[in-house]
């Protein structure tokens, strides 16, 4: 009952803004639809009740929720741990390794970008 509130929620900011419906309605972010397509916003509704929103859709930056960059980055921080708690966490004590580019976080797959830091240090 909470997704079924929570797009109705959506539908009714996005038909609250003017500028994001014409007149064949509303972009729809259903996985088969992918924002592609203006459609009635009960339409909208069932298509996203059914379909689910498209896979990481966590902005809504085409309905005008706030600008989004279609890009991320994830920084790898090593830290030293062999001194004393209030002197590993220090800034001077954090050392930047690598950043792993992607539009969303690597998850289960980061000991591959991380391969090439392990390979260097050992």
């Amino acid at each position: 009952m909470d997704y079924c509130n929570g797009v109705q929620g959506f539908i009714n900011f996005t038909t609250s803004i003017p500028r994001n419906f014409s007149d064949d309605g509303i972009r729809c972010p259903c996985r088969k639809c992918k924002n592609l397509k203006f459609l009635h916003q009960d339409v909208v509704m069932m298509h996203i009740l059914t379909k689910e929103f498209m896979e990481d859709y966590l902005c809504w930056y085409t309905h005008k929720e706030l600008f989004v960059a279609p890009y991320s980055c994830w920084p790898v921080i090593l830290t030293v741990y062999n001194m004393p708690p209030w002197m590993c966490m220090r800034l001077e004590f954090m050392f930047l390794s690598i950043v792993i580019p992607g539009s969303s976080s690597p998850g289960r797959n980061i000991d591959v970008c991380l391969q090439p830091l392990i390979d260097e240090l050992t």
